[in-house]
């Protein structure tokens, strides 16, 4: 099953040398992380455990924390509650960067085995992510302070971007298992419901060829009609088509 913290960990892998970032790609980072849903939470860990050594926590939570706090020492903000004046501040921010940063505080994964869809949800509306999303021919549907992405495609392409390979490679190998057990089930309903029908066609036809043998008329039939009957008769369970091609080769 693909799960958010596989997610989530591998955006943290691929960007966890913080030194190797401009300013503004570490701000921006920032920004993204602050705007996610659960920024608050992480931000109150950070706040409650400052000082004491987890190094050796290694579940999201703390990972997520250690990751955010490493982002502040970079850009040297001691408390987080400075990180709060960065809205004020009038910078270019990476726009890529920010997307990450919603991804690891704001993202939310379905059940892909039952639907694809993705939610990047935040708790302030930047345009800057609508205007990335849309550039980039991702189509979303904005609802209850999320971006609700549902097609393959454009999650497909979500996760190329942020350059999330692993996860990407798991979820066309999940999406390619959906899409051939969604044919073959369109495929054996099909069957179902042809074979269906060719079976009440045999029964009509049957009924039919019984009420003119009650009634003596068989007489009455042409030798096409008998010839045809004939192959009903000893295959009751093929199309019409196929009755006539066996005729064909009679």
């Amino acid at each position: 099953m693909l799960k958010k913290e596989q997610m989530v960990l591998e955006i943290i892998e691929k960007n966890i040398n913080t030194k190797a970032n401009t300013y503004i790609e570490n701000l921006s980072l920032l920004l993204g992380i602050m705007i996610g849903k659960d920024y608050k939470k992480y931000k109150e860990s950070i706040e409650k455990e400052k000082g004491v050594n987890n190094n050796l926590n290694n579940n999201l939570k703390q990972r997520i924390c250690r990751y955010i706090t490493s982002i502040c020492n970079e850009i040297g903000i001691d408390n987080l509650e400075e990180l709060e004046n960065i809205y004020g501040y009038d910078y270019e921010y990476v726009e890529l960067n920010i997307l990450k940063g919603l991804c690891i505080t704001g993202i939310h994964i379905s059940d892909m085995e039952k639907k694809n869809e993705i939610r990047l949800r935040y708790v302030k509306k930047i345009e800057i992510v609508e205007k990335f999303l849309k550039e980039n021919n991702i189509e979303y549907v904005e609802k209850n302070n999320a971006y609700i992405l549902t097609k393959g495609d454009s999650i497909a392409e979500l996760l190329r971007i942020l350059n999330l390979t692993n996860f990407l490679l798991r979820f066309e190998e999940k999406r390619t298992q959906k899409e051939y057990m969604n044919n073959t089930n369109r495929a054996i309903n099909f069957e179902i419901a042809n074979m269906g029908k060719i079976i009440k066609t045999s029964s009509e036809q049957m009924a039919l060829f019984d009420r003119v043998k009650q009634e003596g008329k068989e007489e009455m039939l042409t030798d096409k009609q008998k010839e045809f009957l004939d192959v009903r008769i000893k295959n009751p369970d093929i199309s019409i088509g196929e009755i006539a091609k066996k005729l064909r080769n009679i």
